[in-house]
């Protein structure tokens, strides 16, 4: 069967192509935070959270049924796996403004740079609610690196738009404060994690960042949010491998192995699938927006996502 894309406006859920409403389904009773029931477990209702995870410099090949990484491959196997999704551009900074802002390739830095500054809408400006939680960073809206050099500022995509400094300097937090934010209230709209450079695959292993992913979702898998199916986290790479000699690429069209990233999409209400269709960062904002409601930034088109009837 086709798979259908659901798309939120407020608190009715959609389908695009009949425009039906369907009413809010109930949880289901399970509670397992294991890979092996991430998905599955809920009827679709209305999405009211999304969460990005935000993985670094790996290419499709080395992370997707790798046995580096056998987390990540559960998921995979139980939840949605786009095995043809295509970063932006090489280098990273460029990835985390043009995946968050919609900013065209033309427009977007073309280094590192941590003191460019980008005008204009982004998703931080668009959400109702948000928070970034940046590990190792040690203070709100770091615009240096850490002392220990784990935290960098171009994973930090909210430090670039000048509409959102003053968010920034109140919701672009530490990751330690997301266990004590769980525990206080639901999920924001919108939430941005990205891990050290250590955990994030950059730096470290496959398997140090698969690790991570296993000792770290869970919390954000067993919040009841989660468990009623309200709730879409999106793992995924800014760019693969070996990009170094392509700055500037526009890998959205691009066949080279080092633009061809992972992304993995869990949701309790989600089947699995292993969806072949193009996709960029572009269309992940795109799907992100539509699914929270609020206007499209940019040139992306929201994703086929397979919910449960």
């Amino acid at each position: 069967m086709r798979l259908r894309l659901w798309t939120v406006y407020a608190t009715s859920l959609l389908v695009i192509t009949g425009l039906l409403v369907l009413p809010a389904a109930t949880a289901t009773t399970t509670t397992s935070t294991t890979a092996n029931s991430a998905c599955g477990t809920a009827e679709a209702v209305p999405i009211r959270h999304v969460v990005w995870i935000w993985m670094e410099n790996r290419s499709y090949s080395d992370v997707m049924g790798s046995s580096k990484a056998p987390y990540l491959t559960g998921l995979a196997a139980q939840c949605l796996v786009a095995t043809s999704a295509h970063a932006i551009t090489h280098p990273s900074a460029p990835n985390y403004v043009g995946a968050t802002g919609g900013v065209p390739l033309s427009k977007l830095p073309a280094t590192d740079c941590t003191n460019c500054r980008q005008p204009g809408g982004s998703i931080f400006t668009q959400a109702l609610s948000w928070r970034v939680y940046q590990e190792s960073m040690t203070t709100n809206c770091r615009l240096t690196k850490d002392a220990g050099g784990l935290y960098v500022v171009r994973h930090n995509p909210v430090t670039y738009f000048t509409a959102a400094k003053a968010g920034c300097r109140i919701d672009d937090v530490p990751y330690t404060r997301l266990g004590p934010d769980l525990a206080a209230a639901p999920l924001r709209q919108f939430t941005f994690i990205t891990p050290n450079l250590a955990h994030d695959m950059h730096d470290g292993s496959v398997s140090a960042g698969d690790t991570w992913l296993h000792e770290q979702l869970p919390a954000i898998l067993s919040r009841p949010e989660y468990l009623d199916g309200s709730t879409l986290v999106f793992v995924m790479w800014d760019e693969g491998s070996g990009g170094s000699a392509l700055k500037g690429t526009d890998c959205t069209s691009s066949s080279d192995w080092s633009c061809h990233v992972p992304l993995v999409v869990v949701g309790a209400g989600l089947k699995h699938a292993s969806d072949p269709t193009p996709v960029s960062h572009y269309d992940v904002l795109a799907t992100t927006e539509t699914l929270l409601g609020v206007p499209v930034l940019g040139p992306g088109t929201p994703m086929t996502l397979p919910f449960a009837p």
